[in-house]
C-alpha cells in the first residue's frame, strides 16, 4: 500500500514529514501487523510518503479502504511510544 500524507488547511508548521511518520506508522498498526514500512521521497517537505506492507492481505484491504481519502484530526489521537 502507498501511503500520501498532507497537511488539511489551516494545519500550520506543526505538519512535516519527519514528525508525521510515527503518527502513521501507529494509526497503520492499529489496523493489523505492519510487515514492512518504508518512507519514500523527500522532494515535498509538506508531504509524508511510504510504502506499507501488511502481514496479511485482507487487513492491507481493509485499511486501504477505510483510510482512502480519509481526513484525520491528528490533535485528537493519543499516540503510545514506539
Amino acid at each position: 500500500m502507498y501511503v500520501i500524507a498532507r497537511p488539511a488547511l489551516g494545519a500550520g508548521p506543526a505538519f512535516s514529514p519527519s514528525n508525521s511518520e510515527a503518527f502513521v506508522l501507529n494509526l497503520l498498526r492499529g489496523e493489523g501487523e505492519v510487515f514492512a514500512f518504508r518512507r519514500h521521497g523527500e522532494a515535498n517537505a509538506t508531504v509524508f510518503q511510504a510504502l506499507v506492507e501488511f502481514a496479511d492481505l485482507d487487513v492491507a484491504v481493509a485499511a486501504a479502504t477505510k483510510f482512502n481519502g480519509a481526513t484525520i484530526a491528528v490533535r485528537t489521537i493519543l499516540l503510545p511510544s514506539l
